[in-house]
């Protein structure tokens, strides 16, 4: 029987959000004197191990009805060998690691398998940020450039895990969204507020 990992558990992951303020003699070019003495560069990246999967069968226990755990053919790797990251081309679980278990028996495949697990995820997150002055420094306008996921980077997800499926084993959607990218302008000023008072006699 395959290992049961419980609680499931993502083995490995990297966060990591940086920040770097560039001077404006840093910035080269004859735009240099528009800059507000800074520019902020932010970056924000995720990685992540896959999460562990499971393989089920819709078969007859005779005591109640449902999914049931999937039976393991021992000697086989648990995903396809001859997946290469294109769902189009090839199944991401190998099929003849798994089979249907015999009527009215349970599977000896793990709840949760540690073996086989879900497409990793990475992602990076940029933002570039610039303050321009406007007339005095009581005002200035912030401009911010975000790219989302800026490496267009996949993560695959809704993998048919039921032995029983014509489509087992294969990938059958897209987790996370394409690449976004998000302009905006922020206008900062200072209102000077005068107090007058009157007296009455």
């Amino acid at each position: 029987m395959e290992a049961d990992e419980h609680p499931p558990k993502v083995l490995h992951t990297g966060f990591r959000p940086a920040c770097r303020v560039i001077p404006e003699g840093d910035v080269p070019g004859p735009f240099t004197p528009l800059f507000r003495k800074f520019a902020v560069l932010a970056a924000l990246h995720n990685y992540q191990s896959g999460s562990p999967l499971r393989v089920t069968s819709n078969q007859n226990i005779g005591i109640f009805s449902g999914t049931i755990r999937a039976n393991i053919v021992g000697g086989q790797s648990l995903k396809n060998p001859a997946y290469t990251g294109d769902p189009n081309v090839e199944r991401y679980i190998n099929t003849a690691a798994f089979s249907r278990p015999a009527n009215f028996t349970f599977g000896n495949s793990g709840a949760m398998l540690g073996g086989l697990r879900s497409p990793r995820l990475i992602s990076e997150d940029v933002t570039l940020g610039k303050e321009f002055p406007l007339f005095s420094e009581a005002r200035h306008v912030e401009f911010k450039a975000s790219a989302f996921n800026i490496g267009n980077r996949v993560q695959f997800g809704g993998i048919n895990n039921s032995v029983d499926s014509p489509a087992f084993g294969r990938i059958t959607s897209q987790t996370n969204k394409a690449r976004e990218i998000q302009l905006s302008l922020r206008l900062v000023f200072q209102w000077h507020a005068i107090a007058v008072y009157s007296c009455l006699n």
